[in-house]
């Protein structure tokens, strides 16, 4: 990188990095030379502070939404204990301390962050100290798609996924997931807040194009399917061109990163993942739809949750594990009759405690008086 960064003349802005770990280390470097970065992926927190990562950008929410809008979740469904599953890398400490920051935030207790080393294939001690959480029944796990894969093998065969925990997942959910050879129908229920990728003719326009290409000069062509991430690194490169565009037309230097940045964060356009903008610390401004699994080939959409107004609008009904309709584990909430009932047995059981105190100070006495009656006699 800093052999090309030599020339850094012909060099006007960067697209990537996916992990944000990669994009924290290039940040480093290329923040030097002003070269604005933008990235299709990389969500940590972290990569929002101008100070630190100043001419990096992104077409996805951070980490802080997501966990802002799944503690929501979380809260307004009505579960108020949850667990986080992580691995120890940026994304994945990132996302479970952007969760359980806003959980705590909304009263819910947080009673384990378990995580474990990124690259993980054998999950049997992270499931062993799952199936201790006894009075958790709702898990937020962070990681990658292969991890994740790796992790419910263990769950499933240990019967963990059918009832026993509601699962919350991140950007593993995805089609490759599914599949995976585990058993599907041990999945119904999984939820995830995903950013909300809009079908319209211009996305309809570039899988047909996308169909059509050489599978050997653009690697996974061919056919109708592709990476999550490529019509977000689409907008990524569009995202640059508007900006170039907008900056050639007014005869500005587009090498001087300090001169072009401005004019990407400023960038609005309709791209292949619905409309394109950027707030103050060029993060993406965009909804987040609620998504579950239901069987099939895919999650469907069954809520969205609002970044301008921080609403949740469930639009479908959930299907949670163990194909149940209704959310398990929610805990008891007293209702205002069974307050008053409470009230009222509390108020005779005191009664009843202060009359037995009398008779048993007074019984002495009493006693007496049965068995002399002539004393009550002689005393009138």
């Amino acid at each position: 990188l800093l052999a090309t960064l030599r020339n850094v003349q012909r060099i006007v802005a960067i697209s990537g990095a996916a992990v944000s770990s990669v994009s924290r280390s290039v940040q480093n470097i290329v923040s030097v030379f002003n070269i604005p970065m933008i990235s299709p992926a990389s969500t940590a927190a972290v990569l929002s502070n101008k100070a630190l990562y100043p001419t990096f950008m992104r077409v996805v929410p951070p980490d802080t939404l997501h966990g802002s809008a799944t503690a929501s979740t979380i809260k307004s469904i009505g579960w108020r204990r949850i667990a986080t599953i992580f691995h120890d890398d940026d994304y994945g400490i990132s996302s479970s301390q952007s969760l359980v920051t806003k959980a705590v935030e909304l009263g819910i207790e947080v009673s384990a962050q378990i995580s474990f080393p990124f690259g993980t294939t054998d999950f049997v001690t992270v499931v062993d100290a799952i199936e201790k959480l006894s009075d958790t029944h709702v898990l937020f796990i962070a990681c990658y798609t292969f991890e994740a894969v790796e992790l419910f093998r263990e769950l499933i065969k240990r019967d963990l996924t059918t009832g026993r925990f509601v699962f919350f997942g991140s950007d593993w959910l995805v089609d490759e997931f599914f599949e995976s050879d585990l058993d599907q129908d041990k999945l119904h229920g999984l939820l995830v807040l995903q950013y909300l990728l809009d079908s319209s003719p211009l996305m309809d326009a570039f899988t047909d194009e996308w169909e059509t290409l050489n599978s050997t000069e653009y690697l996974g062509a061919g056919d109708r399917t592709y990476s999550q991430f490529a019509p977000l690194s689409y907008d990524t490169v569009m995202t640059t061109a508007y900006a170039l565009q907008a900056a050639i037309d007014d005869g500005v230097d587009v090498f001087d990163g300090q001169v072009l940045l401005p004019y990407m964060a400023q960038t609005t356009f309709i791209g292949l993942t619905g409309n394109i903008s950027f707030d103050v610390n060029y993060d993406r401004i965009s909804p987040l739809a609620i998504r579950n699994y239901k069987g099939g080939a895919a999650l469907q959409t069954v809520g969205q949750w609002d970044t301008a107004s921080s609403s949740l609008v469930f639009t479908d009904s959930i299907i949670y594990p163990g194909n149940m309709t209704r959310p398990p584990h929610l805990p008891i909430v007293a209702s205002p009759e069974s307050d008053k009932l409470v009230i009222v047995f509390v108020t005779v059981g005191v009664a009843i405690i202060v009359m037995a105190a009398i008779m048993l100070t007074t019984w002495p006495i009493f006693s007496a008086a049965l068995a002399r009656p002539w004393i009550w006699l002689s005393v009138r």
